[in-house]
């Protein structure tokens, strides 16, 4: 059997790293949105109409990466999860083992 060693401490890093790219990413995603929704108050005809429906969908990508983003967190923090429980019944298993 092939083992699967995780270093925890790397893979915890990596989702912060994660974290602060998807807080960055909203933000920034939100100020284009409110900037386009003024622009549609300001500049009406059919050009801006486009300009602002082209976005609505642009948006939807972005909440799918968004998604995708909040998915790749959960599963980084399962899998840290898992090594961190498979780590310590694996010292409990010694310590009970030389208490014995």
């Amino acid at each position: 059997m092939n083992n699967l060693n995780i270093d925890t401490e790397k893979l915890n890093t990596k989702k912060e790293e994660i974290k602060i790219v998807l807080k960055d990413l909203e933000t920034l995603f939100e100020k284009i949105q409110k900037e386009t929704e003024t622009l549609k108050d300001f500049w009406e005809t059919r050009t801006s109409e486009n300009v602002f429906n082209n976005f609505q969908e642009f948006y939807k990508t972005l909440e799918n990466v968004k998604t995708n983003f909040r998915s790749d967190i959960s599963f980084i923090e399962k899998k840290v999860n898992e090594q961190y429980i498979k780590k310590d019944n694996e010292i409990s298993t010694q310590i009970d083992e030389k208490i014995a």
